[in-house]
């Protein structure tokens, strides 16, 4: 009860005050006062994110994750899980920095998080599956890709991936890596990816008249040709005519090593292949060159300036010589990667 002419607390001193009044206090009450004062917490809570802030947390760590600036990428996914902690979105995309990364550990931790939140996603046991091929064991990883084929028996990257467990397994030429061509093909029947792993997968199974429905599948759906790799088709088709499927798989894959850098098959590459695993190697450089102020030899050089990452440094640009200040325009170089 009040005393007369006692001004109330205001709920937030209720809550959080010490509770003594003036003229009560005795030295253990100062002291339990002064405990309950150190045990408030008088910050607001933040606000809650907007849903703008979280797409666009998750669209900059897809976009760092795939220009492998790790760092930045999970920087993004982190706040990404302090906004929306219930979200498997954040998770997931700290598990994959992590298996970019080489920490197994880590990212199957953050990947059965994001499973635990989403189990329906065929998208996190790709990953989990790629953490155990990393780590040497292939039937664990092929346990897994099983296990989510039964969930979703159309998703087009468990079935690609199956076919990929089959030839990195030393089975290019099995009935079951052509069999999980095929049913990538029925769930995306114009992915140019696939048509040419199929072809690939005919040929080394030695028959000739598969690998010819499947060139010519291909040959219906591709876009033009590259410059120089129509002579190679062509000349892959000849020898399935001939007979020669061994003479046949040495000209198309002369023709793949041109046809994948495209555009369009590294699109359709794309949709249906899993996560990649942990960066390891040295990036293959393809130089484009592009002249003058505003004269472009070569206007794909200026889409890909635009829609990949800045490589200089890392392509050794940094240690060329820089045009002094009021110099005459020259050459300048440039690179962007992938």
């Amino acid at each position: 009860m009040r005393r007369a002419g006692e001004a109330a607390l205001p709920a937030h001193d209720r809550r959080c005050g010490s509770g003594v009044r003036p003229g009560s206090a005795t030295p253990r009450a100062l002291l339990l006062a002064l405990v309950g004062l150190a045990a408030c917490d008088t910050t607001p809570p933040p606000p809650p994110a907007s849903q703008a802030d979280i797409l666009q947390a998750q669209g900059a760590g897809q976009a760092f994750l795939q220009q492998d600036n790790l760092a930045e990428a999970g920087r993004e996914f982190a706040r990404l899980v302090e906004m929306a902690p219930d979200e498997s979105a954040g998770y997931a995309g700290l598990g994959l920095v992590a298996l970019r990364d080489g920490d197994f550990d880590e990212a199957e931790r953050r990947l059965v998080a994001a499973r635990e939140r989403s189990p329906e996603d065929a998208e996190l046991p790709l990953a989990l599956a790629r953490i155990e091929m990393e780590r040497g064991d292939p039937e664990a990883a092929l346990a897994i890709l099983r296990e989510a084929l039964a969930v979703d028996s159309t998703h087009a990257r468990t079935l690609w991936a199956l076919a990929e467990f089959e030839r990195d397994g030393g089975r290019p030429a099995s009935d079951d890596r052509r069999d999980w061509l095929r049913r990538v093909l029925d769930v995306a029947p114009g992915n140019l990816a696939t048509h040419v792993e199929l072809v690939d997968a005919e040929l080394a199974r030695e028959g000739v008249d598969g690998a010819r429905r499947a060139m010519e599948l291909l040959r219906q759906i591709a876009p033009d040709f590259p410059s120089g790799s129509r002579a190679l088709f062509d000349a892959a088709e000849e020898a399935l005519f001939a007979e020669d499927p061994t003479r046949a798989a040495e000209r198309f894959a002369e023709f793949r090593e041109v046809f994948e850098v495209t555009a369009p098959y590294q699109e359709a590459l794309s949709t249906v292949r899993p996560p990649a695993g942990q960066l390891v190697g040295v990036p293959q450089l393809f130089l484009s060159f592009m002249t003058g102020s505003l004269r472009v030899q070569e206007q794909e050089a200026v889409l890909a300036a635009l829609n990949y990452a800045e490589a200089s440094e890392l392509a050794g640009f940094e240690d060329l010589p820089s045009q002094p200040p009021g110099a005459e325009p020259g050459s300048a170089a440039l690179a962007v990667g992938d």
